[in-house]
């Protein structure tokens, strides 16, 4: 019952109308690791930027063999900069409870952004980290999905500004081999 509370208060803090100016995204990122047969998880992930420092975020990603939701404040101390801080639970049994600490940079004028996140909860720890550099509609960069999926570089292809497709070879080296992994992203933001 405290959770519902609490949960209804965030959203009436965070959705209220304010004069300040406000953002707000929603995205979609599916992603397959091509060589792993029916290895697949989607995430959504929404954010509202309710004054210039304090917003909050939500994310959910889930697939065939992971799963987990998680919710937080954000702070923004200076435009397109952003940090995170969270709490969320694993979908799978025995869905133990994570801490969750994230970055994000994103450059309005090209759309190149980078995201840095560390999840950790009783059973594993996670870094998760995506940066490209936009040039008109192709951006290269990095992608490292640790411990499990790899390290390596990514290429991302945009279709206007809310549709981009991409693909990143990555070593696995607990595997020791190669995997490549294609995933897409569709983002609303306003």
């Amino acid at each position: 019952m405290r959770i519902n509370k609490f949960l209804l208060f965030v959203c009436l803090a965070v959705f209220a109308p304010e004069a300040q100016a406000q953002s707000t995204y929603l995205w979609f990122e599916p992603q397959v690791a091509v060589e792993k047969e029916g290895e697949y998880f989607g995430t959504i992930s929404f954010g509202h930027q309710k004054s210039p420092w304090v917003g909050l975020f939500a994310q959910t990603s889930h697939g065939n063999l992971w799963g987990e939701t998680a919710f937080g404040p954000t702070f923004a101390p200076a435009e397109g900069l952003s940090f995170g801080v969270g709490m969320g639970v694993e979908h799978y049994a025995p869905h133990p409870i994570r801490l969750r600490l994230n970055a994000y940079y994103d450059h309005v004028a090209t759309g190149s952004f980078l995201y840095a996140q560390f999840d950790t909860g009783k059973d594993s720890s996670w870094v998760w980290l995506d940066a490209v550099r936009m040039y008109g509609h192709v951006g290269v960069g990095a992608f490292v999905q640790m411990p499990s999926a790899g390290v390596g570089p990514k290429v991302e292809l945009r279709f206007r500004d809310h549709v981009g497709v991409w693909v990143a070879p990555v070593y696995q080296w607990q595997e020791e081999k190669l995997r490549l992994l294609v995933g897409g992203r569709i983002m609303f933001e306003h």
